[in-house]
């Protein structure tokens, strides 16, 4: 009896090993876009391979019952959660790109991601700590395998310091990847320039004006106002001259008597 309770139970306990393993994580794309005030959005893309079409089908059931939700994910894949962000305050949602044959996660942070070092009145300096690889350092060492690349997209026009930055990074116009590195930092810092207010073109502005449906009730509101003037001015002058007409001193004289003479 014991043999059997044994072998039924190293039986289950090879099922579930083996769908367990149903699916291989072949690569790991992160890909962090930040934008201009240091807040960032990240999709980090699963690619896996299946075995065989069983493999598949019963990964597809999966997906079909976890839905968007990470907590139903979790709970099957402990290789999908964010590496990025604080998991309690994050909205995040999942989907599967069944071509491609990847889970894709994707979430905002609701931290700044990027910390203000510095500004002035022309640039801004930005600075990205190395805390936020905390989920890949190992004893102040951050070991980045060759499966996972992480991606960092910094705002157009940002001005990196690259000789602050680790030499294990590569640089791609506006971002920084990272793929199969152990280094002690990363010390990612940036500028940006701050915009210049354009002239104001008075004429634009009055054509602009002049062609919005606005023109209208302006020239409406003047004419009112012009009409209001003019009657106010003449209900003045109208006043004054009542006043004027009722109190003259000016009277008219009597016409002298003649005096005869004796």
């Amino acid at each position: 009896m014991r043999k059997i309770a044994f072998a039924v139970a190293a039986a289950l306990a090879i099922f579930l090993l083996s769908y367990a393993s149903a699916q291989n994580l072949t690569r790991h794309l992160i890909e962090i876009d930040i934008d201009k005030t240091g807040y960032a959005k990240v999709t980090e893309i699963y690619s896996l391979d299946f075995p065989d079409k069983n493999s598949l089908g019963r990964f597809l059931e999966n997906v079909a019952e976890n839905g968007p939700s990470l907590d139903a994910w979790k709970s099957d894949y402990s290789w999908l959660f964010p590496h990025f962000g604080n998991t309690t305050r994050i909205s995040a949602y999942i989907t599967f790109d069944d071509r491609e044959k990847a889970v894709i996660l994707n979430y905002a942070i609701d931290d700044k991601f990027a910390k203000l070092e510095s500004e002035s009145a022309r640039t801004a300096d930005w600075r990205l700590l190395d805390s936020k690889f905390g989920n890949f350092a190992n004893g102040g060492i951050i070991i980045i395998p060759k499966s996972v690349e992480i991606k960092i997209v910094l705002p157009v026009g940002a001005r990196i310091d690259e000789a602050k930055l680790t030499s294990h990074a590569k640089r791609i116009e506006d971002a920084i990847v990272l793929s199969g590195i152990s280094t002690t930092y990363v010390n990612l810092q940036y500028a940006l320039e701050k915009p210049i207010a354009p002239p104001v073109d008075f004429a634009q502005l009055i054509r602009q004006f002049m062609a919005s449906e606005l023109n209208i009730v302006f020239v409406a509101i003047v004419a009112v106002l012009i009409a209001l003037a003019i009657w106010k001015r003449r209900l003045i002058a109208q006043r004054i001259e009542n006043y004027v007409v009722a109190h003259s001193s000016i009277e008219a004289k009597a016409p002298e008597e003649e005096v005869e003479l004796e």
